[in-house]
């Protein structure tokens, strides 16, 4: 990992104009040859972006600080999400075609970039604040088309439909933003989750959709090469947001199903399995034990509760972590593009109940974790030691 950081810096620039150059002149407009063009040029783009990022963080200060809770131990620059939206938008204007969807995206994920950022450099926007940036992007997306439609199209029913696409990017977007503590995993989730919406948009043919998946996937693992573990640079609060934000408008996005309503719920919910599985646990099991009890105190709250710190309680090292949940990440997605394109409701049931079995064996993962975290060892009271009755006996 750290040969290919070093790679990049030299290579990613002139693989990028070259790669714009083969565009100009080559059989790259159209289907699969013109996503993959996106690509190679969001990946690059983040891969040279992002230590020019870190450069400009350690030049205005902007730099997460070791503390008692935190797990780095030396100043780590905190403007990746800008590397990565730079990227993202940049890659995509390549392509030139927009639908007001998409534009919608782009603004709501620029606001939280903003709002994020900043947070970031000062520190002092308070979870109320952050909450209601959310919640305006939310409602810029839905403006521009982005909304669920669960309900006949009543006002009520419309008006419930926007509570819940509220609810739904609102939580994804906290979901990620909690799942962003170990080098490397919320890009990492971000990038396999993005990646499955764009196989699967690319096999229902929603071409939109695929190509803004396409180089949100290309932006985090151009982005990914600089935070694995060691991590030179983080997301920060802005990028993580921003993640969470646009995956969360993919999942409304995407047209999953034919009108099947089963199909429609069960992809969005199983690509993004980990971050939703991760927030219910953590907040049932805050709620319940009194940790928290507003909904600001839960948008605040930094506890060592999550998914990684139960896995790390057991053992494992933090790379081991990561991949775990990657892979885990990567079968739940599996799931997903099997079920977006299958006409079984049996293999469809099974494979939704394969994925309940994976979160049931993690549940308890994690509940054997935080026991063996609080289980203080037992001093057995059995005979003395031999040799301490032995120099008992002898005075000492």
């Amino acid at each position: 990992m750290q040969f290919l950081r070093r790679m990049s810096i030299p290579l990613a620039p002139s693989l990028t104009v070259g790669l714009v150059f083969l565009y100009a002149r080559g059989p790259w407009h159209g289907g699969i040859y013109l996503q993959m063009y996106l690509f190679l040029i969001a990946l690059l783009s983040a891969a040279w972006l992002t230590p020019v990022a870190r450069r400009a963080a350690f030049r205005f200060g902007v730099v997460d600080r070791p503390n008692e809770r935190k797990v780095h131990k030396v100043p780590t620059a905190l403007l990746g999400g800008v590397a990565i939206f730079i990227a993202f938008t940049t890659a995509h204007f390549a392509h030139y075609h927009f639908t007001r969807e998409i534009l919608g995206i782009f603004a709501g994920a620029a606001l939280l970039l903003v709002v994020g950022t900043i947070d970031d450099i000062t520190g002092g926007i308070s979870a109320k604040i952050r909450m209601i940036a959310q919640v305006l992007a939310a409602l810029i997306v839905i403006h521009c088309g982005i909304c669920l439609h669960f309900y006949p199209l009543t006002a009520w029913g419309r008006v419930i439909s926007i509570f819940l696409t509220i609810f739904w990017i609102v939580g994804i977007t906290n979901a990620v933003n909690f799942l962003d503590g170990m080098d490397g995993l919320a890009t990492g989730i971000s990038a396999v989750a993005s990646g499955v919406f764009f196989v699967v948009s690319y096999r229902l043919n929603n071409p939109f959709l695929g190509f803004i998946s396409v180089t949100l996937c290309g932006a985090c693992l151009g982005f990914l090469l600089h935070n694995f573990k060691p991590a030179d640079i983080f997301l920060g609060d802005g990028g993580s947001n921003v993640l969470g934000f646009t995956l969360a408008s993919f999942g409304v996005m995407g047209d999953w199903s034919n009108g099947n309503p089963f199909i429609s719920f069960s992809v969005p919910i199983m690509t993004l399995g980990i971050p939703i599985f991760d927030m219910v646990y953590t907040t049932i099991e805050r709620f319940a034990t009194g940790k928290v009890k507003t909904a600001g105190e839960w948008l605040a709250y930094t506890g060592k509760d999550h998914f990684h710190h139960r896995l790390k309680d057991h053992g494992f090292p933090d790379n081991r972590v990561v991949l775990f949940i990657y892979f885990v990440g990567i079968a739940l997605g599996l799931n997903a593009i099997v079920i977006a394109t299958s006409a079984s409701t049996i293999e469809m049931a099974l494979l939704l109940f394969q994925a309940a079995s994976m979160f049931l064996i993690v549940t308890m993962l994690m509940s054997r974790a935080k026991r063996n975290k609080y289980e203080k060892p037992t001093i057995s009271k059995a005979a003395p030691n031999p040799i301490e009755k032995d120099n008992a006996e002898d005075g000492g």
